[in-house]
């Protein structure tokens, strides 16, 4: 099961004693803090960090470069510009990209390519493949991808490390569960700062 940045199985080996690893108690509520604090880190970065394949970006045409928001990225499918909605969408040559980083998701066009009131629409696949998959993840590569980029080790922890807090904070293992007065904590809500830190390099300006 996908549980954010990792499979379900994985997380639960991180966050439950070994003695409970076996245990489907908690399984939803672990899936489901996952699944936040990924979305959380996510819109602290500013972009997407799982691999999507067939990523579709929009923007405006006046300007010479675009900062792809699912990055690595692996390859462009496709890029096409909106001059007016009658028209529609026109294929543009595969030339149009320059140059491309794809390491930072920066599609270079040396020049802008069209105004503020035209459209592109930009298809492509990008992002990090996360390994450690079971059999139940349907729909996702079980091996890494040709040209994908694995997620970074340290990225992975400070996942790993913010679900295990926020998990911890729902008093999951606790049987009187949140007292009078307090607050449960809502998943993806907030990041800590220390994971801030931790995720500071991952972060995309654009």
């Amino acid at each position: 099961m996908n549980a954010g940045l990792s499979n379900l199985a994985t997380l639960k080996a991180f966050v439950l004693p070994e003695a409970l690893a076996s245990e489907t108690t908690w399984d939803t509520r672990l899936a489901t803090i996952g699944k936040g604090v990924a979305a959380a880190m996510a819109n602290a970065c500013n972009r997407t960090l799982l691999r999507t394949a067939s990523a579709v970006h929009v923007c405006s045409a006046d300007r010479s470069y675009v900062v792809l928001p699912c990055y690595p990225v692996e390859s462009i499918a496709s890029i096409e510009q909106q001059d007016d909605l009658a028209t529609g969408y026109t294929t543009l040559a595969a030339n149009t990209v320059l140059n491309l980083d794809k390491e930072a998701g920066i599609a270079d066009f040396g020049t802008p390519l069209g105004s503020h009131n035209s459209l592109l629409r930009i298809t492509y696949t990008g992002g990090y493949w996360w390994e450690q998959l079971e059999p139940t993840d349907q729909g996702y590569p079980t091996s890494q991808p040709s040209g994908s980029t694995a997620l970074p080790p340290d990225l992975q922890e400070a996942w790993l490390l913010q679900v295990q807090k926020h998990f911890e904070r729902t008093r999951a293992f606790s049987t009187a569960g949140i007292k009078e007065g307090e607050k449960p904590f809502l998943p993806g809500t907030k990041l800590d700062d220390a994971a801030l830190d931790a995720i500071s390099n991952f972060m995309r300006y654009a």
